[in-house]
């Protein structure tokens, strides 16, 4: 019961802090529900006004940001100017909220030739913004980590592949992904410098991408260039270990 009464009261200071913001002190809030499919970081709310709809983010305490929640904010108008995620609506970082619109869209959890397309072009949008912040360390992140022979034999096999650092989402799974006329990306938590690979490898591990498949999509993706297959497998074994890695260390 006392779980009950802390639940109603967090979710009562919420709405008296959506109220307040200056978007919503001339609309009617018609409803605020938390949504049924929640990150493992945040808690996900619609709120629907007389205006529109938006999505509002509690960001949890536990959550490491490779960027801060502003310099995060800022790219994701950079990529709203470039159709690859809803609108962003405000920042709060005092109360840890973040704002952005509604856009109908779905989930998709097998993808056709045309979805593969789509996703590829806005993936290389993603990457082609200017960044030079911070770098995600591949190998750092595994430093005081139980690691087996193949993840061992993967992250000495980086050294012979050319390393291609561009601004990467790093948390591509197919609920971070919404699919409509054009494929748009949310919870940019992670956004960081990575090799571009690591993005590709977690499409083709989240979406199971048979070995056609993949060829499709890298195509799509590198157009007139070749991709190093190679590479793409060294660094799906890589993002395999980094997933697990962060589950367990979640706790």
């Amino acid at each position: 019961m006392n779980k009950l009464i802390q639940n109603k009261k967090n979710f009562n200071n919420l709405l008296s802090i959506i109220r307040n913001y200056e978007n919503f002190k001339n609309c009617e809030i018609k409803s605020l529900k938390l949504l049924k499919n929640q990150g493992l970081n945040n808690l996900v709310y619609l709120l629907d006004t007389s205006l529109e709809k938006c999505i509002v983010k509690k960001y949890g305490n536990s959550l490491h940001n490779n960027v801060s929640n502003k310099n995060q904010y800022d790219i994701l108008h950079t990529a709203y100017k470039k159709s690859i995620c809803p609108k962003p609506l405000l920042l709060d970082e005092r109360h840890s909220l973040f704002l952005y619109y509604f856009i109908k869209a779905r989930h998709k959890f097998r993808l056709h030739t045309t979805n593969l397309k789509n996703l590829a072009v806005s993936l290389k949008k993603l990457h082609d913004i200017k960044y030079s912040g911070e770098k995600f360390h591949i190998k750092e992140y595994f430093k005081s980590q139980k690691i087996d022979k193949e993840l061992r034999l993967a992250l000495i096999s980086l050294k012979s592949f050319k390393k291609d650092f561009v601004l990467s989402h790093n948390d591509l799974n197919p609920k971070n992904i919404l699919f409509s006329s054009r494929v748009k990306f949310i919870d940019w938590e992670f956004v960081s410098l990575n090799d571009r690979y690591f993005d590709l490898a977690a499409i083709c591990v989240e979406f199971k991408l048979h070995k056609e498949k993949e060829k499709i999509f890298a195509n799509f993706y590198f157009k007139n260039q070749k991709a190093d297959f190679n590479k793409l497998n060294i660094f799906k074994i890589i993002y395999e270990n980094v997933c697990y890695t962060w589950l367990k260390n979640r706790g």
